[in-house]
């Protein structure tokens, strides 16, 4: 679908925090998203927050209640302000170990190339099986193919 409802999304994010310390944070960007980018639903809309949320496992009577109030307004105010000062402009925007990010609706291969290079960076390859002498000649295979076990 190439139409997506203009949509005031910072409800969205309140229903999001509330959602992480229901712990259902998964559960809610896996609807939230699913609402907007495929079904092309008005994520500012609070009953359509409300019954999304109830599909995520939360409560829709304490979505609404809170939606009614201002919690968590001046924590999505800070966030924007944060991602702002970060050269963030919209969503979604995801940053993987403070270095890399990906902005905007991308394929699954994408964060896949990030991750991958974040599990080298994070983890590189280590010789542990050393010899005796510290090298990790001997009881290995050359690039000759010949084998050797001392």
């Amino acid at each position: 679908m190439s139409y997506y409802p203009k949509s005031n999304t910072t409800d969205a994010l309140r229903v999001a925090i509330y959602a992480q310390e229901q712990g259902k944070a998964a559960e809610w960007m896996s609807t939230v998203y699913k609402a907007y980018f495929t079904d092309a639903m008005d994520i500012g809309d609070h009953e359509t927050l409300a019954m999304l949320a109830g599909e995520s496992g939360l409560d829709t009577g304490l979505v609404l209640t809170m939606l009614s109030s201002d919690r968590y307004k001046d924590t999505v105010k800070k966030e924007r302000q944060n991602g702002s000062r970060r050269g963030i402009s919209g969503t979604p925007f995801y940053i993987f170990n403070d270095k890399y990010a990906i902005s905007g609706v991308r394929s699954s291969d994408a964060f896949l190339e990030v991750m991958e290079q974040v599990w080298r960076e994070e983890h590189p390859l280590q010789m542990i099986d050393k010899g005796a002498n510290g090298s990790s000649e001997g009881g290995i295979c050359g690039v000759d193919g010949m084998c050797n076990v001392t």
